[in-house]
């Protein structure tokens, strides 16, 4: 998936944007490559940042 598809991906269901915004942002404070977590991992960008991300990210960082 390239940039524009997923532009227009985001343009047609604007709540998936708002939904990911902050998995990205937080992904990026924590200086990963967003693109190869899309790519590799895509499931991650839909977890739970409280309940899922930052658990798993305090155990191994």
């Amino acid at each position: 998936m390239d940039l524009e598809q997923i532009k227009a991906a985001t343009r047609r269901h604007p709540r998936v944007e708002d939904n990911l915004r902050p998995t990205v942002k937080y992904f990026k404070s924590l200086r990963v490559d967003v693109a190869i977590v899309l790519h590799k991992t895509p499931r991650n960008l839909g977890l739970s940042i409280e309940g899922h991300l930052k658990p798993v990210t305090k155990f191994f960082w």
